[in-house]
């Protein structure tokens, strides 16, 4: 017989509570320390919580979760110039969103500047694309 480490209740056996956050790249969990009832309460409270609170630091160093998964994109993150960014996992900012930039000149007309985050961000036509 267990029992639980935060109600005290006395339990056979769990599902199985990982022992440092799953998100955090845990693969350690122990079916004898937490009841069902408190690993579903607190998956669906503390646990969410604490992920979305360690995002960026989790985004910082790269961490992988306990199934292997990427760590979080962050995004929307402006720069002080207001460009918008997403940073993926590793801090590897990638522009949000085209930028793209119009002015008129005297001697060529107009002039169009573009940057982009990925060539993704850029419909082209399928024969641009090498389809035939």
């Amino acid at each position: 017989m267990n029992t639980c480490i935060y109600t005290k209740v006395s339990f056979e056996k769990a599902h199985g509570e990982h022992i440092l956050q799953n998100f955090l790249g845990s693969r350690w969990t122990s079916n004898t320390i937490v009841t069902n009832d408190v690993q579903d309460k607190f998956g669906k409270t503390i646990d969410v919580a604490l992920e979305e609170g360690l995002k960026s630091i989790r985004n910082i160093i790269g961490t992988k979760g306990g199934r292997g998964d990427s760590g979080p994109t962050l995004k929307n993150i402006r720069s002080s110039k207001g460009k918008k960014y997403h940073v993926e996992p590793g801090l590897k900012p990638k522009l949000a969103e085209p930028l793209i930039d119009i002015s008129s000149s005297s001697d060529v007309g107009h002039r169009v500047s573009f940057e982009l985050g990925s060539i993704e961000q850029v419909k082209l036509p399928a024969a641009s694309r090498g389809a035939s």
